[in-house]
């Protein structure tokens, strides 16, 4: 069943594109000012901010900084709400290219054609699910754009403390 949120793939992209350049812009002064050494450190830095980040988010609130601008959430593809496991194979199929890249010092292109490559199934595919959807059993829907402060389906098996986390880093608390 497709609503109008995942059918409109400029929202999906623009929240995609948040959440991949989001960090690199985020690290850029930290690389640019040379304190991180090469061998793919800088690339280590990155993952390590969108986990940090976006992680806390999607596994509150089913959102990551991208989805909440973009008026969209996480949801389970079968209907249930969503599991931390899912939270976090999405997370790590997602980051995989450039966890690779980083290992085998490549191009930056390699993981940009290969994150490219990961969307294309959610042209053609009847939910608009990408390869980190497919294989994470998820599927992004619609929100209210209040369901980062609400957190009206918390994810099953993780307890986050009330104030803590990505909420707090966006400057919103729960009521």
């Amino acid at each position: 069943m497709r609503t109008e949120a995942t059918q409109t793939w400029r929202a999906r992209l623009g929240a995609g594109l948040v959440d991949l350049v989001g960090p690199w812009v985020l690290t850029l002064p930290i690389t640019a000012l040379g304190l991180v050494s090469g061998n793919g450190t800088g690339e280590w830095l990155v993952i390590g901010l969108a986990a940090l980040v976006n992680l806390p988010l999607e596994l509150r609130t089913g959102q990551s900084a991208g989805k909440w601008l973009a008026g969209l959430r996480l949801a389970g593809a079968d209907g249930q709400p969503l599991t931390a496991g899912a939270v976090l194979r999405r997370f790590g199929v997602r980051w995989a290219p450039l966890m690779v890249n980083a290992l085998l010092l490549g191009p930056l292109w390699v993981p940009m054609a290969a994150w490219a490559a990961m969307a294309l199934p959610s042209v053609v595919d009847r939910e608009g699910r990408a390869v980190h959807d497919l294989l994470a059993g998820t599927i992004v829907t619609g929100a209210p754009s209040s369901a980062l402060i609400r957190a009206e389906t918390p994810v099953r098996g993780v307890a986050v403390m009330p104030g803590w986390g990505a909420a707090s880093i966006l400057g919103r608390r729960r009521p």
